[in-house]
């Protein structure tokens, strides 16, 4: 409440002033009580802190499918806060605005950013996964250069060009599954990623996760290798002429006899697929795009090799261990490569179940 002398308000700002007029005319009856409330003028400092804050928010982290990335589209709605809050702002500048108004605002921002912070990744079974690749980060498409493995195991890979039997081709930068340029690869002429071989692949049993997009060949070309261990020693992951993947595994229990199984699903060519594929507790498993599509009953474990061999994606052998040699069992024209694409590639050393095959494909689809 303000205070009238003799029917007109002093809104002098001068506290002193203000207490010495109070002192002289309060004997004398002249102080009347006003209804004329003074409104101090609103402040928009905490408002343009939070902008600030949210806009370094943004700068300082990233959308992926990786743990500890924000979840893809977060970004977007993050930003569309932003921009109102700045419009908000602006319009601030121009007009009167009660600090209503403006706390609100604040506080709308404020809670977009708490969202923000909680919608990160996280991993489905991260104690099993031995190997996460979401090609999202690299710079160059040379020979050589590094790929990042995203589970924290440290198992990196490299891009690597392919037999001169097939034509020597490098793998190359393509748009993935959401339209998005240089986050995903295409492989052709043996074009291939290199894992080196390490002690988490020795497992016993295994499962693979990853999305794929085959070109379009017609007729369908078949023997493409799209992910594959010690070829004849190990495992493969390979699409036939119908397009359809299949699994084949050398056990341990019954070396040289294999077990093999396909996903009972010829794949269209030129769309993006989710494939996940596991062998072990009896079986080999595939899903398609998060369906169960085959279970078949195979006994056995992995068998560990012998002779330590890389994981390979896109041909079937690194490059250097192929042979000229028709008997060797590293023979070239025995082998074949991927034409197409893959990405966000996952290797488990488990079996998954199918409600984690659904939390992947849920997190990554486009």
């Amino acid at each position: 409440m303000n205070f009238c002398l003799t029917g007109a308000c002093n809104r002098k700002k001068s506290v002193s002033l203000f207490l010495i007029t109070i002192t002289a005319f309060a004997a004398s009856g002249l102080i009347t009580a006003c209804n004329d409330t003074f409104t101090p003028p609103s402040t928009r400092t905490e408002l343009a802190k939070t902008i600030s804050g949210a806009i370094g928010l943004l700068r300082t982290s990233s959308e992926g499918n990786a743990a500890g990335f924000q979840l893809r589209g977060t970004k977007a709605v993050l930003i569309d806060s932003i921009t109102k809050a700045q419009k908000f702002d602006s319009l601030g500048n121009k007009v009167t605005l009660t600090q209503a108004r403006i706390d609100h605002a604040t506080a709308n921002l404020k809670t977009a950013m708490a969202t923000y912070v909680n919608s990160k990744v996280v991993e489905i079974d991260p104690v099993n996964l031995i190997g996460q690749y979401t090609f999202d980060q690299v710079q160059t498409s040379d020979d050589g250069d590094v790929v990042k493995d995203y589970s924290n195991k440290g198992h990196n890979g490299n891009l690597r060009a392919g037999s001169a039997f097939w034509g020597r081709g490098v793998p190359t930068y393509g748009t993935d599954r959401n339209g998005v340029f240089g986050r995903s690869f295409q492989y052709n002429l043996g074009g291939n990623v290199e894992i080196p071989y390490n002690d988490d692949l020795k497992s016993p049993q295994l499962s693979i996760a990853f999305w794929s997009k085959q070109n379009v060949n017609n007729p369908i070309v078949g023997n493409q290798y799209a992910i594959s261990m010690n070829r004849s020693d190990g495992f493969t992951l390979v699409f036939d002429n119908t397009a359809t993947p299949s699994f084949t595994v050398n056990p341990a229990e019954t070396p040289g006899v294999y077990a093999s199984d396909n996903s009972g699903v010829s794949l269209k060519q030129g769309v993006w697929n989710h494939i996940v594929v596991s062998f072990g507790d009896g079986f080999i498993t595939f899903y398609i795009n998060g369906i169960l599509t085959s279970k078949t009953p195979h006994a056995g474990t992995i068998r560990t090799q012998i002779t330590p061999i890389s994981l390979i994606i896109g041909q079937d052998l690194p490059t250097t261990v192929y042979s000229t040699d028709p008997l060797s069992p590293y023979y070239v024209n025995n082998g074949g490569y991927l034409r197409g694409y893959i990405d966000e590639l996952r290797i488990y050393k488990s079996v998954l179940t199918a409600s984690q095959v659904a939390s992947i494909y849920t997190l990554e689809k486009p």
